[in-house]
This record gives C-alpha cells, structure tokens and sequence, in this order.
C-alpha cells in the first residue's frame, strides 16, 4: 500500500467504528484491546502487514506501544512514517486532542490535500 492508501484505510476503519469506542488518549486500554484509531488499525491484518504493530515497551506487559517495523512511533511521528502526512497533520488526528467525534471528517479532509493523492 501506499501511504495514501493506508491512510484512506484507518479512514474507512474509523468510520466503522462507533466514536464512543474510540479513547483517543491512548493507544490501548490496560487489557490490552485498542483505545484509539492507531491502536484499532494496529490490530488489522491489513496494517500488520504493512508493518504497524503494537508491542510492550516496559517488562510490566502492562502498556503497549505502536511500531512501524522496528521504530516505536508517537501521534506526531507516525503520520510522516506511515502515512505521508506532515508532524502536525499527524498530530491533530492522532493526538491526545482529537476528537472523535470529528476523527472521520478531519481523516477526510487529510486525504483531500494528501500528496499522493490521486488525480
């Protein structure tokens, strides 16, 4: 896939899932099941593929943390390494800030203005 594409993804997923089921505050919860949009693609055999998993930092097994290959990756780093998309584009879509609410439109309008963006 390309980034564009694998962005047009997470925004297809987003959009299936309800935004009550979205806590963009983390990237899962303590159980282990996916908190935010990152953490719900990171469980895709889609993006697994495409090398974005979730894997324990810390001996606790307690917190998980997204990847891309082999580089830990945060809500501001993830958009340039993934999905094409500058530091702060990544960081008000995927960030403590975002609302879920508005997660689907505002994936929208990145892909909108995305540079691979077909014509």
């Amino acid at each position: 896939m390309t980034p564009y594409e694998r962005l047009a993804f997470v925004t297809d997923l987003a959009a299936s899932i309800p935004p009550d089921q979205l806590v963009m505050t983390r990237w899962t919860d303590f159980c282990g099941s996916p908190g935010c949009i990152i953490g719900h693609a990171a469980m895709t055999p889609e993006m697994q593929n495409e090398g974005l998993t979730l894997r324990h930092l810390f001996d606790d097994g307690r917190m998980l943390f997204p990847f891309v290959g082999e580089q830990e990756v945060r809500s501001e780093s993830i958009g340039p390494v993934f999905f094409g998309i500058t530091k702060q584009v990544s960081e008000s879509l995927f960030g403590l800030e975002s609302k879920p609410r508005t997660l689907v439109a505002r994936l929208k309008r990145a892909l909108d203005y995305h540079p691979d963006r077909p014509a």
